[in-house]
């Protein structure tokens, strides 16, 4: 029975397991697996956990959207066929410029895919494979930015670099990007390359909703020559056109001095709301400065009326109106050019009779006129050096579009560049053009923008001295290629375009054309209104400094002070304490104890207030413009320490942008192998960093902001009384306004000291002498040799001539610190054994006398000697001791001299008069051009 039952049980156990391992043949083993066995391709691979785009150089196009190329990138078979395509079709590597020698923005686009992320975004210029240094310094800047990315959010992080000018030329550069989320490796480090403008190109932005519809500018002359008309290569591309797109941000810096590439803004009919409060503040400083917009009408004015721009319009919409053939007539009279191939042809604006053009009748602004000949059809207005201008139709408008003269009127008239005239050369058988009244080189960059500031672009003595053609300017720079001849007789040939050079080919600008010269400068790579340290401002700057950062000796009080301070302790206190104890004779032991901590704090004292330890010194410059509250402020400071310091400077506002001051002029800086870092962070504020100055030496720094100055300096009356306003925070010294009327006359006011909140009447006066000399015996701003030869010209005295101690007290010019100056001279007198003085031993004493103070003559010396004023032109000039901005040194100066000269544009000169062209181009070549030397199907590619 055992046995029986061993039996039965092993039979179930062995029927159990038989049913069980059915069970699983019948149903497999999917169910242990199935999360991985059925889990699709894509959710297998774990996504990185950062993820960026191409980064975009403002103004810009944006990359492609993420999803789409991330489609597009599976679609590739392989890696090589995947870069050549997404190389294709990114907007952001194929059209996007910038330019060397400028500050610029950068959109960085970003996203964590797994978790929440908090770092910085550091950013780099690099060349050859090395950080690019500061020209002129052995730096090299770092800028960086906060980052806070939320899990599966792309997010945009503006931040900007420094591009450096180089001596060699070339196409591209680099910027590095590291984004640190505080890992042990950084989330994303990787380097771009970058597209180049040339100096002469400039950027012009398209503010439209349908800015497809205005891709036709981007093939007109003035932007770019035509494609195929010569043997002489690339055709030159003068402004690269970059649209507002759908679903993209606005491509336009937040930042105001990142702006200095845009010469023209088109504004078509784009809600201003859409520009963030940072956007319309940059817009609004780069408009003072020289910027210019054109509205496209007709419903753009009624946009814009109620926005931040309405104080700055041309003109308000006062009603709808429509077009025709006889209204259009003035405008085809003075603009339309005749065909040079049939006279009897004119390449005129045809309007079909049933297809009236719609338009706007202006309400013009006060200030604001018609461009001459344009039938009241375009109005323009100056804002500070700016300019707007509006048309009464739309230049989107077909029938607009289709004008043969279409291009000769938004160059002239609405650019509102030098007209043209177009030739074809025998020599060298391809298109040439001049400027029809100005013989500067087509290649000129101060013919392609207008934005200046005026310590960056204003000429250095040795430029502005050099002038030829009835003392015009000389162009500093002229294209000498293959062309050369053609250059030598005015004409500028396009393509084969080498090297600049110095003026030497006969060429020379347009003295009567204030709107683009006036004595500026334009420099190699960064063209103008680039960051400049070899300006003549800069280089003024830097002499002044080299001279006056220095350790200022102790006054006569504090060595009298000290003095009885020891005299005091050594003997009755010395005595008196011994004399309470009853050891007297101890009072003998204790004097030379007392007299070695005596010296000992005598030069720690002493160290402290002649700033041995740390002293700075600052030379300045703001510039204004009349009724407009913000200025451009330009600070060279010298840092001296004892000690080796590691700087930092919290700037006033984050427009603030601050790095190393070259000690030379560029060209002449050889840099050492070891490179140093400075680090410019962006948080809440604008921070220098990490700036190293060795043991007994100084660094020099240059910095530059835009500065609220708290109200406007504002100019009323007329020609018979004009009165100034100081509505701003900002007391001035020694100010004084110089105009030229009309007839073309030198006229001087004198104010002096002109405090914050007040007004003064202006008593002009006919000025003799020199452009300036009313400043020539203002102590802070002519120097003192300049003050000695005003003193011996205003007696009416030759240089070589002596005056007396007596004669020279009767002086009211040198009443202020007579006793000192007059006891030098005394000395001078008696050491060289002469009976008077001469004016050079009374520029000697004056710079004894005043050799504690920091001079702007230099500075002033430079814009008197280079800043010209033209017709209708009336400029402050004055200098304060008034320290405007709110920076922080760290650690701080014992010792800081600050002197800033003061320069506002009360009002432009008159705006040249606009001209058409002389011909047309379509009278030398056939055929579309293309910007970016790339062929139109690309551009068409992205309608697709």
């Amino acid at each position: 029975m055992k046995q029986f039952h061993r039996a039965a049980v092993a039979t179930r156990r062995l029927l159990i397991f038989a049913l069980m391992s059915s069970l699983l043949l019948t149903t497999g083993c999917k169910g242990c697996f199935e999360d991985t066995a059925e889990k699709p391709e894509e959710e297998k691979k774990a996504k990185e956990n950062f993820e960026s785009q191409t980064p975009v150089t403002l103004p810009g196009y944006y990359p492609i959207d993420p999803e789409e190329k991330k489609k597009l990138e599976e679609e590739a078979e392989d890696d090589d066929k995947k870069r050549a395509m997404l190389s294709r079709i990114d907007p952001a590597v194929r059209f996007n410029r910038t330019k060397l020698g400028h500050w610029v923005s950068i959109d960085f686009l970003a996203i964590a895919n797994n978790f929440n992320a908090d770092g910085y975004l550091e950013t780099t210029s690099y060349f050859q494979n090395r950080p690019h240094l500061i020209e002129g310094t052995d730096y090299y800047v770092q800028t960086s930015r906060p980052v806070n990315l939320v899990k599966g959010d792309w997010k945009k992080l503006e931040t900007s670099v420094y591009l450096p000018r180089k001596k060699s030329s070339s196409k591209t550069g680099t910027i590095s990007y590291l984004l640190n989320n505080g890992g042990s490796l950084p989330a994303i480090n990787m380097a771009y390359p970058h597209n180049l403008l040339e100096d002469y190109q400039f950027h012009v932005v398209l503010l439209s909703n349908r800015s497809d519809s205005l891709k036709y500018l981007s093939f007109l002359d003035c932007v770019t020559l035509p494609a195929g008309t010569g043997s002489m290569g690339e055709q030159p591309v003068f402004y690269s056109v970059v649209p507002t797109t759908k679903d993209n941000p606005i491509p336009l810096p937040g930042q105001s001095l990142n702006w200095t590439t845009i010469a023209y803004l088109i504004w078509d009919d784009l809600d201003p709301d859409d520009l963030s409060r940072q956007q319309q503040q940059a817009l609004v400083d780069w408009l003072h400065f020289g910027g210019q917009i054109i509205f496209s009408g007709p419903d753009c004015l009624d946009r814009l009326q109620s926005s931040f721009l309405a104080d700055y319009l041309p003109g308000q919409f006062e009603e709808s109106i429509v077009l025709n053939k006889a209204d259009v007539e003035e405008l085809n009279t003075n603009w339309s050019i005749v065909s040079a191939k049939n006279e009897a042809e004119k390449l005129d604006l045809a309007i079909r009779d049933n297809s009236p053009l719609p338009a706007i009748r202006f309400k013009p602004h006060v200030d604001a006129s018609f461009i001459e000949g344009s039938s009241g059809l375009a109005l323009e207005r100056r804002i500070g050096r700016g300019r707007v201008v509006a048309t009464a139709f739309s230049i989107n408008n077909r029938q607009i579009k289709s004008w043969r003269s279409l291009s000769s009127f938004i160059h002239n008239a609405l650019l509102r560049k030098p007209h043209r005239k177009f030739a074809r050369s025998s020599q060298l058988a391809s298109l040439t053009f001049k400027y029809a009244d100005d013989r500067t080189s087509i290649y000129d960059p101060l013919a392609g923008s207008t934005l200046r500031f005026l310590s960056r672009d204003l000429a250095t003595n040795e430029i502005a001295a050099d002038k030829s053609h009835d003392e015009n300017y000389a162009v500093d720079y002229a294209n000498l290629s293959s062309a050369d001849q053609a250059l030598r007789e005015g004409l500028g040939a396009y393509g084969g375009r080498s090297e600049y050079i110095l003026s030497g080919s006969g060429l020379s600008r347009n003295k009567d054309d204030f709107f683009h010269y006036g004595g500026f400068q334009s420099f190699r790579q960064s063209g103008v209104a680039g960051w400049n340290d070899d300006s003549g401002i800069a280089s003024a700057a830097r002499e002044t400094l080299k001279k006056a950062a220095r350790i200022t000796p102790p006054s006569a009080s504090f060595v009298m002070k000290m003095l009885g301070l020891y005299l005091l302790v050594l003997v009755p206190i010395n005595w008196l304490v011994f004399r309470l104890i009853g050891k007297v004779e101890w009072a003998w032991i204790a004097a030379p104890i007392i007299a070695l901590v005596g010296a000992f704090m005598v030069v720690r004292y002493a160290s402290l207030d002649i700033g041995f330890v740390r002293s700075v010194t600052h030379v300045g410059v703001l510039e204004l413009h009349g009724d407009f509250e913000r200025g451009h402020l330009t600070d060279y400071s010298a840092l001296y320490t004892s000690l080796s310091t590691r700087y930092s400077v919290e700037l006033d506002n984050l427009s603030g942008q601050s790095i190393p001051f070259a000690n030379v002029a560029t060209d002449d800086f050889s840099p050492d192998e070891q490179s140093r870092k400075v680090e410019l962070n962006r948080t809440t504020t604008t921070d220098l960093n990490n700036f190293l100055i060795r043991s007994n030496s100084t660094g020099l720094l240059h910095t530059e902001l835009m500065l609220d100055v708290g109200g406007s300096f504002r100019l009323t009356g007329d020609e018979s009384l004009f009165e100034v306003e100081n509505q701003s925070t900002v007391s001035l010294q020694d100010a004084g306004v110089l105009r030229r009327n009309r007839d073309g006359d030198l006229e001087f006011a004198w104010i002096g000291d002109f405090e914050a909140g007040s007004d003064a009447t202006l008593d002009f006066k006919p000025l003799e002498g020199s452009v300036y000399s009313g400043w020539s015996k203002v102590e802070a701003l002519a120097g003192n040799s300049k003050f000695a030869e005003a003193i011996w010209e205003g007696q009416g005295l030759e240089s070589d001539s002596l005056l007396t101690i007596d004669e020279l007290a009767s002086i009211d010019e040198l009443a202020a610190g007579w006793p000192e100056l007059s006891q030098i001279l005394r000395d001078k007198i008696k050491a060289r054994s002469m009976e008077a003085v001469s004016k050079s031993m009374l520029a000697s004493a004056l710079s004894e006398v005043r050799g504690s103070n920091v001079s702007l003559a230099g500075v002033f010396d430079c814009v008197a000697s280079n800043l010209r004023i033209g017709p209708g032109e009336v400029r402050l000039i004055a200098h304060t001791d008034q320290k405007l901005d709110q920076s922080k040194y760290k650690p701080a100066a014992t010792q800081a001299n600050y002197n800033l000269l003061v320069l506002v544009h009360l009002r432009h000169a008159d705006l040249p008069k606009c001209k058409p062209d002389k011909n047309a181009i379509s009278d030398f070549v056939r055929g579309r051009s293309n910007i970016d030397q790339q062929a139109e199907e690309e551009f068409l590619e992205m309608d697709q």
